[in-house]
């Protein structure tokens, strides 16, 4: 059973909260999901908890490669804007 945790974060604006849980270990190392943010506990309990029921309905495997794809696809949208510079 994967365990979420939510803890919070002092950042220069405020406090915010984060969830974060273990999805696989890949050669040794532990990979997280983890999203930060949330101007309440309770949101982020609520974004950590349905994002948790993805991963555990997925294949572990599918999950790290939508993980990789959703990362590519915001590296090529940051390198746009910064092209456009």
């Amino acid at each position: 059973m994967v365990e979420l945790s939510i803890r919070k974060r002092q950042r220069k604006n405020g406090t915010v909260y984060e969830y974060r849980f273990e999805i696989a270990t890949v050669d040794g190392k532990r990979k997280w999901e983890t999203k930060c943010g949330f101007k309440t506990k309770a949101d982020a309990l609520k974004a950590g908890n349905a994002a948790l029921s993805h991963y555990e309905k997925m294949n572990t495997k599918q999950y790290i490669a939508l993980l990789l794809i959703n990362n590519i696809l915001i590296f090529k949208r940051c390198n746009n804007r910064l092209d456009k510079i």
